[in-house]
Parts: C-alpha cells; structure tokens; sequence
C-alpha cells in the first residue's frame, strides 16, 4: 500500500528532539518513572509531556513507535484530572476533547476515562493500539516529551490558536469540523448508492475523512443531535485492490490510530477482508472507523 504522506513544515529541532508530524518530539521507551517523574524529566530537557490537542499528531506518534521499533511499552502524556475529577486537562491548561478520536476502550467496549478518582494521568496505551487511557498516576510507564521550537513560536500563522476561516455551506450541508458536512441517518443505502446521492446534493461526495479532529466533531455532533442509532458510509473503499484502501479521489486511506477501531479482543480494523470493502463509522465502537459489507443498507456523511 502507498503510505500516506502529507506536507509538513521541516522543524530546527535540538536534541534529543526530533521532527514527528509537525512537533519536535523525545521518545524514551527504557526510561520508566511515574507520570510526575516524567513530568519534571521533560522539564529539565526544556519540554513538556506532549500534548495532543491537535489529534492529528497521535497518528504520526504511533506509526513512528512502530517504524523505529518502540512499540513495546505504553508512554505518559500531558493530560491529568488531579486538579478536578473528571475535568481533563493538557499541561498547558487547555481541555482534552473527550471521547473520540484520542480515547479508547478495552475488552468491556466502555470508552475511557472510566478510572474515576483512583487514575487522573492519561497514557498512551500499548494494549489498546496506543489509544488514550486514565491510569494511576503512580504507574511507571515511558515518556514523550515536546519541545516548541522559537521558529514556530515567533511565527504566528502556525499558532494552533487561530480562527477557522469562515465557512459558508449549501442546504442541508452545514460546518461540522470546519468542513460542508451533511449526516443523511436515519436514511440507508448501500454504498453505491449512498455515493450517488451525495453527487447528487449539490455535486457532493462522500465525506473524506482525513482528519482526525473532524472525526472528533463529528462524534460530538452526531451525539448532540441523537443520531448514534446507526452506521454510517464514509467516503473510503479497497473494492480496486484488497487491502488498498482509498478515497474517491485516489488519495490513501490512513490506518491505524487513531482512526481505525477495534472491538473486544479483536485486532484493529480492518478485518473483513475481501468481504467488507467498504468504510463505515459504526455506533457500536464509538464512530471509529471500520471496513463493512458494501451492499450493507445504512446511512451517509456527504462532504461539499
């Protein structure tokens, strides 16, 4: 399969950080502390337990522990509820998005956090394909620490700050996410025709779902508008070639976290193989994407 590849701006990282997605990044799998210890171990290299408020970069987090080897211990992140249980916060003070895309689950299909008291530090969770989870702080686990380089910090057109540019969409489409978006659920269809309907609203096409914060929006706006009772079509299929995944317009789907779900023991999707080629969101595994039956009868995201 193509890998999937998207432009980033080249960081003056200083060591021990490299360049990971769009952060300069420290990733230590033998040193193990609890999560204050790591804490102050990123301090004294002039960083912080990384963030991810931009969920984008969980993705390039984890294909890098697998590409260099460091996929066999679970890591600490900047995210804690010490200061109020049940309020998540990233060091910088700013709140985690809860739920869908950083949280998973393990065997009993409950979405983390689901600790309570007893466990207010996040970790990236090894067991869990490196979804976010609560544990004890007191845990020992490995780090990844973020530095911010001054050349990002004195340019502010890449503050992750910035307003969205105003979005102006045709009826019935409306801004989910920064994008033209309409769920049609409970409508159903297979998804040859669920794709056709979407050309036919206003030239739309399935939606191409790239990005993994308007897969957070889109888990929160289909639970603000109770429309969690069914499956949805997405734009992505390796009906072409088995185990290719794309989208309509050719370009690679990204695997793995945190796009792709996994439900119980079973591995991560896909795993339907040549008999489901088609990508779905389903209700029953937090709206992460799955690979389903292409004549199966549910509803669609359309993107204009």
């Amino acid at each position: 399969m193509e890998a999937f590849t998207t432009t980033l701006l080249l960081l003056a990282c200083s060591p021990p950080y490299t360049q990971v997605g769009d952060r300069c990044l420290f990733i230590d799998n033998v040193l193990s502390g609890n999560w204050t210890e790591l804490t102050a171990v990123c301090q004294d290299l002039g960083g912080e337990l990384v963030d991810l408020h931009d969920a984008n970069l969980l993705a390039y987090i984890v294909e890098h522990l697998y590409e260099t080897g460091r996929s066999d211990v679970s890591y600490w992140v900047g995210a804690t509820d010490q200061a109020v249980e049940g309020q998540w916060n990233w060091l910088t003070g700013a709140p985690v998005h809860m739920n869908t895309p950083l949280w998973g689950d393990l065997k009993d299909g409950v979405q983390q956090p689901t600790g309570g008291a007893k466990e207010n530090c996040a970790v990236l969770l090894k067991e869990d394909y490196y979804f976010m989870h609560d544990a004890s702080c007191s845990n020992p686990h490995s780090l990844i620490c973020q530095q911010t380089p001054d050349s990002l910090l004195q340019d502010p057109a890449l503050s992750t700050t910035r307003g969205r540019p105003s979005v102006e969409c045709p009826h019935p489409y409306e801004v989910i996410g920064g994008r033209c978006l309409f769920v049609n659920v409970p409508s159903s269809g297979t998804w040859e025709e669920q794709r056709r309907f979407c050309e036919l609203l206003h030239g739309g096409h399935m939606i191409k779902l790239d990005d993994a914060n308007v897969l957070g929006a889109l888990f929160d706006y289909l639970h603000a508008h109770d429309l969690t009772s069914s499956y949805v079509y997405i734009g992505g299929s390796d009906s072409k070639k088995e185990g290719d995944w794309r989208w309509l317009d050719g370009t690679p789907v990204r695997m793995g976290t945190p796009f792709w779900g996994a439900q119980g023991s079973s591995p991560q999707e896909p795993q339907g193989g040549t008999s489901q080629n088609c990508s779905s969101l389903i209700n029953t595994d937090h709206f992460f994407l799955h690979d389903l039956e292409c004549d199966s009868l549910v509803g669609v995201i359309c993107e204009h």
